[in-house]
């Protein structure tokens, strides 16, 4: 009995995050260069808004991916796989860094 009392502030907190829908989190990954990319998900949308170092962003849609997150739109592709993020254009890598949030 005390294991499942101990549990229920967790499941409450759990479940106002559900009912409050966290739809935007946000990533931010760094590259060895120290680089910054900011990843801003709406989850509600199926979509990803990538601000790249140059302060610009991008809004991209999600994808099919066999392993982990991806996201494609007029020949960009942004993929996060196990705290990897890498973003290209045309085929193009222009960013690889690291997941730090």
């Amino acid at each position: 009995m005390k294991k499942i009392t101990a549990l229920i502030p967790a499941a409450i907190v759990l479940a106002a995050a559900l009912i409050a829908g966290e739809t935007h989190p946000v990533g931010i990954f760094v590259s060895k260069s120290g680089e910054m990319l900011r990843a801003e998900y709406d989850n509600g949308n199926d979509e990803v808004v990538i601000v790249l170092p140059d302060k610009s962003e991008v809004r991209l849609h999600r994808d099919v991916s066999a392993s982990g997150s991806r996201y494609t739109g007029d020949g960009a592709e942004f993929w996060e796989h196990h705290g990897e993020a890498t973003y290209r254009v045309d085929g193009e890598v222009l960013f690889v860094g690291e997941r730090r949030k």
